[in-house]
């Protein structure tokens, strides 16, 4: 299959964690590289922190703001508020990468956009564009899966790079001036999440980050948010009583943590999308997962840790707090991380 060159493009992203931005950085590459400019504009929700994640990417153009969730894009009224969103634009081509709602397809449509490619799910596939629809088996996939099949039934496939989450030299630098002093390996601990039930308990991680000083003699840094202020001072406050000199760090921005994550030789931690960005940049993650979690260790390049036995997903509550220090500790020694 010939491989058309689009001119100014959209990827649509709908999905809203930090991480989604990460799973999906390879495919808007790939997307890029076809457009005639060799940039994308993308169109994902604030929470993505896509503006942040991506500040460095010499392949995006613009990042525009998707708002449904009873916001100014929900319903049908919403719809064509988008439409005129990505009409102001001019766009020519608009990729819908995984969603299969109808709303991206038919708000290109109202839009006028001349190439509308997307999976073809349901009432999708009289809007699109693209004849190569997905199979039923693809549509049901996770949409990690579900983008790259849209790419390689247009001839395409996401581009193999070892660190496709780009980080400005500037802070690369600011990190190495701010840290370089300390002790390697590097190893972070990764103490976000913004949902209670995905969270290790904090006595949890100030005796793993003990073990892991204890093993490698190296830096454990307690990595966070403004929001984890308060449990990371209690992980640095036990760790620093018992000799392990840990270093704090709840004041970086996105970039800066990413920058950070990419000189550690791994992290680990909560299911949250700082931890989900480590194969990003090209280190290692190890991510803790409860019964009720879904096991996204399938899907993303990062390594994953449940106590049960199958990855069926249950319902909560979930058994994260159940996950001992020792089979976490046991799990980086298995990998040879430790």
């Amino acid at each position: 299959m010939a491989i058309m060159k689009f001119g100014k493009t959209l990827v649509i992203q709908n999905l809203q964690g930090i991480g989604d931005t990460m799973w999906f950085i390879r495919h808007i590459h790939a997307i890029a590289e076809q457009s005639k400019s060799k940039k994308v504009s993308v169109l994902t929700r604030p929470r993505s922190m896509a503006d942040k994640v991506l500040a460095a990417d010499p392949a995006i153009d613009n990042i525009l703001w998707l708002d449904v969730k009873k916001g100014p894009h929900d319903g049908f009224f919403g719809t064509v508020r988008l439409a005129n969103l990505i009409r102001k634009h001019k766009f020519d081509t608009v990729w819908v990468l995984h969603s299969r709602s109808l709303r991206y397809v038919l708000a290109c449509r109202l839009a006028g956009v001349k190439n509308i490619i997307g999976p073809g799910h349901g009432l999708q596939k009289y809007l699109i564009t693209n004849k190569n629809f997905l199979s039923e088996s693809e549509q049901s996939d996770h949409p990690i899966k579900r983008a790259g099949y849209l790419l390689k039934s247009q001839g395409m496939e996401f581009k193999e790079e070892v660190s496709p989450c780009i980080i400005s030299p500037a802070t690369k630098a600011f990190i190495t001036k701010e840290f370089g002093k300390y002790p390697r390996p590097w190893i972070a601990l990764g103490i976000s999440s913004s949902e209670v039930h995905k969270k290790w308990l904090w006595k949890n991680y100030s005796d793993l980050g003990g073990r892991l000083r204890a093993e490698t003699e190296g830096t454990i840094f307690i990595l966070g948010g403004a929001s984890e202020t308060k449990e990371a001072q209690l992980i640095y406050d036990e760790m620093f009583m018992k000799g392990h000199d840990p270093v704090q760090v709840t004041n970086l921005t996105i970039q800066q943590s990413l920058a950070l994550i990419q000189q550690c030789n791994f992290i680990v931690g909560n299911d949250t999308g700082i931890l989900h960005a480590a194969p990003m940049v090209g280190s290692h993650g190890l991510v803790l997962l409860g019964k009720a979690q879904v096991p996204i260790h399938h899907y993303a390049e990062v390594e994953g840790l449940r106590l049960a036995e199958s990855d069926e997903i249950e319902s909560p509550p979930n058994n994260i707090q159940d996950i001992p220090v020792s089979s976490v500790f046991q799990k980086l020694k298995s990998l040879h991380w430790v």
